[in-house]
């Protein structure tokens, strides 16, 4: 009876994989969006043992594409993120906004719970809105992890913030506790207060999302946004909220009140 053999690369192979992995990123970040698909689902083929040359199974380590971080994931896994959103959602940022992006990333920042991010700005502030939680619901999906948003209205910024249009931005995100326990009328503000830039960490960082306990990694207030249900809401100024339940195995969504006070819940702030 006859078995198929797995053959593993001889470690003295990958001695140079370091640099030649940082080769691969500044190639890649400078290759324009088709292209860099293509290398992507060629380096993730790789990367699951899926790489077959000449009926040899390669099996290469499948964290040598990772980002070495618990929670978040490198800046150039961040922008293929993004040129695979955009194919698969047909956003339609055009060619010409990858050309003009600058692919270099701020220093990554010491504290635990920051993250350089690679934000999304769509043509409007509630597509922007409503793009990226598609992308995080089919990420949690893929989790088998089910996401629900309050659906009753469409936040808007706060006044004073601008939406800047179809652009991507580098972000440098604090998500750390901070403010636990106050409200966000309180504390929030239109210079400083993230609005897409939380939007587009949920979409790129699936595992900070359900390693949310409320303490150690707190739940978020996007405080940068702000939904006006109407009169006759009891609480017509809302501000939305993202949690996860780990008992009901669910992220949510939800709008709440600005003048609420809700325990566990930070406000992360821009580094820049």
């Amino acid at each position: 009876m006859g078995s198929s053999e797995v053959h593993r690369v001889d470690p003295s192979l990958l001695r140079d994989f370091n640099s030649l992995t940082a080769e691969i990123q500044d190639q890649l970040m400078r290759a324009d969006s088709e292209e860099a698909v293509r290398i992507i689902k060629n380096l993730r083929s790789i990367a699951e043992g899926q790489f077959v040359a000449q009926h040899d199974r390669i099996t290469l380590p499948p964290q040598m594409l990772n980002f070495n971080s618990e929670y978040f994931v490198s800046p150039t896994n961040q922008f293929v993120n993004v040129l695979e959103w955009n194919e698969r959602f047909f956003w339609k940022i055009p060619e010409s906004v990858f050309s003009a992006f600058n692919h270099d990333p701020p220093k990554w920042p010491s504290k635990k719970l920051s993250a350089v991010v690679l934000v999304v700005y769509l043509e409007t502030v509630q597509g922007t809105y409503q793009s990226l939680w598609e992308v995080i619901a089919r990420n949690m999906r893929e989790k088998n992890i089910h996401a629900y948003r309050n659906d009753k209205g469409l936040p808007s910024l706060l006044p004073g913030a601008r939406h800047p249009g179809v652009c991507l931005r580098w972000e440098t995100i604090d998500f750390s506790p901070r403010h636990i326990g106050a409200k966000p009328v309180n504390v929030r503000s239109a210079e400083e207060s993230p609005h897409a830039a939380i939007m587009s960490a949920a979409a790129h960082f699936p595992n900070w999302l359900v390693a949310m306990d409320g303490s150690e990694v707190p739940f978020v207030w996007l405080h940068g946004y702000t939904a006006n249900l109407g009169e006759n809401e009891p609480w017509p100024k809302r501000v939305p909220l993202l949690g996860w339940d780990k008992d009901h195995v669910e992220l949510s969504l939800e709008l709440c009140a600005e003048n609420r006070d809700i325990g566990q819940t930070a406000f992360p702030w821009r580094m820049d």
